[in-house]
């Protein structure tokens, strides 16, 4: 079984990214080594060449009927070149790609979902493009339940949807810190869809409750104009708070696992849809717990009392109301961290998810 993986993302480098590169090595270490088509020069291009044997593909961002032609004709190519037995769309914009060339080469077809397919990012004409995509792929991977549910409502074909939760590397949890200062924290884009209004709603409530001694560590920051403004906004909202001042902004970091180890408490508080955070399951790998708000496939990765606690994102003073109960035993939040590992470990590891592909990979597959 060869299996040609496609990813013509140009622009981005996020969750999907790394989940892809985290796939293709537990792929390679399962001696099933797949072969890669992605754009030349992009940072998905330069990781996955250290893994694997990975072609270049003709950019067509912005997107071109000619230049989509030639990618049809690339892939076709390499089908045969290589014998590739399964053809498989990272993302939703390599669905059409690999549909197309599954149908010119008579190759099945896998096709995976990142995100809501009616998320509000993704213009009418992309969602009716990807239905119709859909529609040629022998398989549509969600990575959850809830972007299942998302795939149903949207009139996907019930009979090809199947969900197989992204995985991590195995992990140990982290020494627990110490010290008297709580130690609260927020790993992501600064944005609206992350919840950057929120989690200073919910800290500016939390304040107003607790007279422990506290701090919310900021790792990340704004990817755009829209993000920059959102972030002067919520600076100059909050700026003369008396507790501001434990507001620490650590910008954007290359060692998320460090920097989640050496949390009390992830603050979780996106506001729209989330299909399976992956910062949900760094954290609890590193054994610690989370805040979360109920969105989208957050209720599948956490487990009440196990790796974390929900909260609804409009209920921000239930919400505040329980941080500070939960932040109060501080014992109690130290012995959740080898529950948190275990949670993780036991139901979102990367050997079950190469399992689950591979079976479907195998299913699928024409002799």
């Amino acid at each position: 079984m060869r299996t040609l993986i496609i990813h013509n993302e140009q622009e981005y480098y996020a969750g999907a990214q790394r989940v892809l590169v985290n796939f293709v090595r537990g792929l390679c270490a399962a001696g099933e080594a797949p072969t890669i088509m992605a754009v030349r020069g992009t940072r998905i291009f330069d990781e996955l060449t250290e893994l694997t044997e990975v072609l270049p593909l003709t950019a067509n961002q912005p997107f071109s009927i000619g230049s989509f032609g030639r990618q049809v004709r690339e892939v076709c190519a390499e089908v045969k070149d290589h014998e590739a037995t399964i053809l498989h769309g990272w993302a939703a914009r390599d669905w059409e790609l690999t549909a197309a060339a599954g149908l010119l080469t008579h190759s099945p077809t896998v096709g995976t979902l990142h995100d809501h397919p009616s998320a509000d990012f993704i213009s009418g004409g992309r969602r009716k493009l990807m239905r119709l995509a859909a529609r040629g792929l022998d398989r549509v991977v969600c990575v959850s339940n809830a972007v299942e549910r998302g795939c149903v409502g949207a009139k996907y074909p019930a009979d090809r949807l199947v969900t197989i939760h992204n995985g991590l590397e195995a992990g140990s949890a982290m020494e627990a810190r110490s010290g008297p200062v709580l130690r609260l924290g927020f790993l992501g884009a600064f944005s609206r869809r992350k919840g950057l209004e929120t989690l200073f709603a919910l800290i500016a409530n939390f304040a107003q409750r607790t007279m422990g001694r506290w701090e919310i560590h900021l790792a990340g920051d704004a990817q755009n104009d829209e993000g920059r403004h959102l972030w002067e906004t919520v600076q100059e909202r909050n700026s003369t708070a008396p507790w501001w001042k434990r507001v620490k902004h650590v910008g954007w970091t290359d060692d998320p696992q460090g920097f989640l180890g050496g949390l009390d408490l992830l603050l979780f508080t996106s506001s729209d849809f989330d299909p399976l955070p992956t910062v949900l399951l760094e954290s609890g790998q590193c054994g610690t717990p989370v805040f979360a708000a109920e969105v989208g496939g957050v209720p599948e990765i956490v487990a009440e009392c196990a790796n974390g606690w929900i909260f609804e994102p409009w209920e921000i003073g239930a919400a505040a109301k329980r941080l500070a109960e939960l932040t109060k035993d501080r014992k109690s939040l130290r012995n959740n961290r080898v529950r948190a590992a275990d949670h993780i470990s036991r139901n979102f590891s990367l050997g079950k998810m190469i399992e689950q592909y591979l079976h479907i990979y195998s299913t699928l597959a024409r002799p």
